[in-house]
């Protein structure tokens, strides 16, 4: 078992080696898949840390746990700074280990480490606030907006799929290609297996409900980093902070009394809520918040937006030209069929060609009515654009701040990074409150 003053240790280890390993991979040219293809470099755990498959997290904590397991079975101890506490509290300066190596420390900074562990306690009281009043809040309506979504989305392929199985059969039947006792219990069944699909989504309101949680979910999302690089926050002490307390409380009941009407209103205020309209003030922010910041906010978005760009383009490559072309199909197939029927009259041809000409022409519209209705679910056209846009923008933060940009520029630069954020989930919650769906 390792120590309890370790524990807190494990969770930022683990996280940090899977952020290592991901910046490895996207580095040597691979990217997101829901497969792993070493031929194609796809990989499907190319995600943030937080939304791995729980086995995943599992095997980092396990290798972490090993790892500080076996430095101590070489008799060497590990000192832990204080201003470690829990899973979400950052490594303010590396942990050092008696009888290894200390590592490099950066003196580059003026203002001296006195300055660096006080910004650093201050973060990490930031952490803990936001970790009692904000957190839990933001994971119930995620696993809300989770549920609602999966079911959305399996009621869409149920219907889809089912109805367009059905369409088929009655036109396979029509087209007495097959046998004469036709099974319609078949038929039926995938014609109901649709309806029912449909019906389930206009009582649940599914799509509703998904849009709704998950509004609520990203913007306490957007609540808890705003208040984090908030100057309130960094320059008010623990014993002076019951206001800021009470303002975030009152900002988080707020969000998670949010109505389908609020969120309307919401979508329709293009210049943004009041925490997207306002200015921060053009002083020092703490490096540690600025460091922070980066590595949880905004590296693991401007690499889901780069992979959710490039799925979204690949499916909708794949699925573009599905309704043209067999629209175009099943035009030449009733062509073929009349040219048929016209040399079958002359030279006596068996029916059978034509009947199944006639069946391709009907059928392959049913099919790409099929498919369309997936495209309208899912918007992959308009959510490349959408990831593509968000990911261009984070990447010209992401590059200002990696060259050195004024500290005077910084807050300003993270302020940006969360209106490029509110700005992409209004549009997403525009694009799929206009998607084709039922319910």
């Amino acid at each position: 078992m390792l120590p309890e003053h370790l524990r807190g240790l494990v969770d930022r280890l683990a996280r940090n080696t899977h952020e290592s390993w991901m910046q490895q991979r996207l580095s040597e040219g691979w990217r997101y898949g829901e497969h792993r293809d070493d031929a194609t470099k796809q990989h499907p755990c190319l995600v943030p840390y937080d939304e791995l498959p729980e086995s995943e997290r599992s095997y980092d904590v396990v290798i972490t746990e090993g790892l500080l397991k076996s430095i101590l079975a070489f008799g060497c101890k590990i000192e832990v700074p204080q201003v470690i506490s829990g899973s979400l509290s950052p490594i303010a300066s590396p942990p050092t280990v008696a009888g290894l190596p200390a590592p490099p420390v950066d003196n580059s900074d003026p203002r001296g480490s006195g300055q660096d562990s006080e910004s650093a306690g201050l973060l990490n009281q930031g952490l803990r606030w936001c970790q009692e009043i904000v957190e839990p809040q933001y994971a119930a309506c995620d696993r809300a907006a989770l549920r609602h979504q999966r079911f959305h989305r399996y009621l869409t392929l149920i219907a889809g799929v089912a109805g367009t199985l059905a369409v088929l059969m009655a036109i396979f039947q029509l087209s007495k290609l097959g046998p004469d006792t036709w099974p319609a219990e078949l038929e039926f069944g995938a014609a109901a297996i649709a309806l029912l699909a449909v019906g389930a989504g206009l009582m649940a309101k599914s799509q509703r409900h998904w849009l709704l949680q998950r509004h609520k979910a990203e913007r306490l999302q957007m609540l808890k980093y705003q208040f984090l690089i908030s100057p309130a926050l960094w320059r008010t002490s623990p014993q002076n902070s019951a206001p800021l307390l009470d303002q975030l409380r009152d900002q988080v009941r707020q969000v998670l009394n949010t109505t389908k009407h609020d969120m309307e209103l919401w979508l329709a205020d293009c210049a943004g809520d009041a925490d997207a309209r306002r200015q921060p003030s053009p002083t020092d922010m703490p490096n540690t918040i600025v460091d922070y910041y980066v590595r949880e906010r905004l590296a693991p978005q401007l690499v889901y937006a780069t992979n959710r760009a490039r799925s979204n383009a690949s499916l909708e490559r794949s699925t573009l030209l599905v309704g043209p072309s067999f629209f175009l199909i099943s035009v030449l197939a009733a062509f073929g069929h009349f040219a048929y029927e016209v040399i079958n009259k002359s030279h006596n041809r068996p029916e059978v060609i034509g009947l199944i000409l006639i069946f391709v022409a009907a059928a392959l519209p049913a099919v790409g009515a099929g498919v369309r209705i997936l495209r309208g679910a899912y918007e992959f056209a308009r959510n490349y654009s959408r990831f593509h846009s968000v990911a261009t923008g984070l990447s010209q933060i992401s590059e200002r701040l990696r060259q050195g940009a004024d500290s005077s520029v910084t807050p300003v630069l993270l302020e940006q990074s969360e209106r490029v954020l509110a700005a992409e989930h209004r549009e997403w919650l525009r694009l799929m409150m206009e998607a084709e769906w039922f319910g």
